[in-house]
């Protein structure tokens, strides 16, 4: 592992386990930066910044009272999208089903959302304006069909 690759996942572990970061309730968020900030900071740690998307956008009102950027990515290209943004491994199908720690709702991968904030875009679930789910916050099912509150995955390497 190289030692940038280090870096990051300490980094992603302390901002993970931060009481500064993650200490505020979602009820006292004032702005759409500091709506799920805490996995939006661990995000960006695996990620870093990213160009905007080649595709429009359109403005979401989040349950906080403030609007965010959510891309409109078509059918033809939603797969090519979450192949590339999807930040560990294995990568799940688009017909998969997952699970949303934050909104406690099942949907299909499929129906990701992609936020742009800052300069970066983040793999959302399609509940993230209601409640900050972001792909960091979706559990998956094993093979025995018991879901689990955590799941093992690997940063992707991609040639760092």
């Amino acid at each position: 592992m190289s030692d940038k690759k280090q870096e990051t996942m300490r980094s992603v572990a302390v901002t993970m386990y931060s009481d500064e970061v993650s200490s505020r309730p979602r009820g006292e968020c004032s702005s759409a930066e500091d709506f799920s900030r805490p996995e939006k900071m661990i995000l960006l740690a695996i990620t870093g910044t990213q160009d905007r998307l080649p595709y429009p956008t359109r403005r979401v009102m989040l349950s906080i009272g403030v609007e965010v950027e959510m891309y409109e990515i078509p059918s033809s290209a939603r797969a090519r999208v979450f192949e590339m943004m999807y930040p560990f491994t294995p990568v799940p199908s688009l017909d998969e089903t997952v699970y949303d720690l934050h909104e406690g709702k099942y949907f299909q991968v499929g129906e990701y959302e992609v936020l742009r904030e800052g300069e970066s875009n983040f793999l959302v679930s399609p509940y993230y304006a209601e409640s900050g789910g972001t792909v960091l916050d979706w559990v998956t099912n094993y093979d025995d069909g018991k879901e689990r509150q955590v799941t093992k995955f690997q940063v992707r390497d991609d040639g760092d």
